[in-house]
């Protein structure tokens, strides 16, 4: 359901940026390179912190961590999930304050949702015992 809202708001973001952005003044400059590079800058971050916390929520759960295991695969959803929202947030900065073509803006739309797909969260990998059961 979570998830779900993250699509609905990229939509709303998208639409936002395309309905209201500047115009496209005919020339690329360092600047839209320069938040290009931001977008690159997300998607590495979010992928390496995302795998980092999922890789230590994999360790605790093997020492019987398991409730400090699951809130560290928590913890890699959300940095996902706010990794993704940022990559199309940049595309938003790009269209609105830069004025830049529809295509440049649409990379970082398009990656943002795929991301948001890819890194969607399955069953969670570590497991909380329940409380009162007994192994």
């Amino acid at each position: 359901m979570f998830w779900a809202g993250a699509y609905v708001l990229a939509a709303v973001y998208v639409w936002i940026a395309e309905t209201f952005g500047k115009a496209f003044s005919g020339s690329i400059t360092p600047w839209h390179w320069a938040v290009a590079l931001l977008g690159i800058w997300s998607v590495w971050g979010g992928h390496s912190v995302r795998r980092k916390l999922i890789a230590n929520a994999i360790a605790e759960s093997s020492g019987g961590k398991q409730l400090v295991a699951s809130r560290k695969w928590s913890a890699a959803q959300l940095v996902a999930l706010i990794s993704a929202h940022g990559v199309v947030l940049w595309g938003v900065v790009a269209k609105m304050v830069l004025g830049c073509p529809r295509w440049f803006a649409g990379l970082f739309y398009i990656t943002g949702i795929v991301l948001l797909t890819v890194w969607r969260p399955g069953k969670q990998a570590v497991v909380v015992e329940k409380e009162g059961e007994e192994e």
